[in-house]
């Protein structure tokens, strides 16, 4: 029971390093001369093929999954999806430190999602959530003339959603191993955003601009 425990607290390490290294790199991309759509799209589908890669060249059993799976898993990764496109469209007018901030809220939202599903949350996660609203306002208000309030908005619709992918993926986690979780998922917001690109956007830096954001970020 301790090991299990101690890796998972090191899991959840090692994935706040890995949220906290998005946004750099994404702004990083952003200022190379690349969209929002289009380093959301490159990110997600290039993450999502090197994903796939991987298991069909060393895993290919956890190819596997149940119809009902897939379809919580493609449902979380559509949600997820438009999320990245508000998360990437955010980044493009707030810095990257203020987005990830604002984006780290939520688990306020997993609250209000979970309250919602019927549970009920306990005074101390109330207690937080009532410091992270207050904290949100000092963001937007302290220096309300250096802060894009539109950006505000876009990042708090992609906190919410992120925190909305996360109770349908936790109920597929039941019932089906991580990477394949992971995988179709990911090739679900791939469709999602890749669609949008080709709706939206349909555009790629001109000239020679640096790619190691976009590859960092993948």
């Amino acid at each position: 029971m301790k090991a299990g425990k101690n890796r998972g607290i090191k899991a959840a390490f090692i994935s706040a390093v890995f949220l906290g290294l998005a946004p750099v790199f994404g702004k990083q991309a952003i200022l190379a001369g690349f969209a929002p759509l289009t380093v959301v799209m490159l990110r997600t589908s290039m993450a999502a093929g090197l994903l796939l890669a991987i298991i069909l060249i060393f895993k290919r059993e956890y190819l596997y999954i149940f119809w009902l799976g897939l379809a919580g898993c493609m449902l979380a990764g559509a949600i997820n999806g438009i999320g990245s496109l508000f998360y990437y469209m955010a980044l493009g007018r707030l810095s990257a430190s203020v987005g990830q901030l604002l984006y780290s809220l939520y688990p306020v939202f997993v609250v209000i999602w979970s309250f919602l599903d019927r549970q009920r949350p306990s005074k101390l996660t109330l207690f937080r959530i009532f410091l992270a609203i207050i904290g949100v306002v000092l963001i937007t208000n302290f220096n309300a003339e250096e802060i894009d309030l539109i950006g505000v908005l876009l990042m708090l619709v992609a906190s919410a959603l992120y925190a909305l992918h996360l109770p349908v993926n936790q109920r597929v986690l039941y019932e089906v191993p991580a990477p394949t979780v992971t995988l179709y998922t990911l090739l679900s917001m791939s469709g999602i955003v890749i669609a949008a690109y080709f709706i939206f956007d349909l555009q790629m830096p001109a000239g020679n601009v640096d790619w190691q954001p976009v590859v960092g970020l993948t």
